[in-house]
């Protein structure tokens, strides 16, 4: 793995801790499991690769692959 990516992760460890809130400030289009704007949830872990788990307030658990659109803040 790159020393810029491992930065990356490890930066995203730092920021998304297990338990903080989340929102998404727009929509997960995910086919199974779409998540709206405006959502809340909690994270759950970030993997090694940089994907943030939340287990989101409408049930679902969704791993959030921020440079997908995908944006969420604490």
């Amino acid at each position: 793995m790159s020393s810029f990516i491992q930065e990356l992760v490890e930066g995203r460890k730092a920021i998304f801790v297990g338990g903080a809130t989340v929102i998404t400030r727009r929509g997960i289009d995910d086919p199974y499991s779409p998540i709206k704007e405006g959502t809340k949830g909690k994270v759950m872990h970030v993997d090694d690769i940089g994907t943030v788990h939340i287990f989101w307030e409408n049930g679902l658990c969704l791993g959030a692959a921020l440079e997908h659109n995908v944006e969420i803040y604490v």
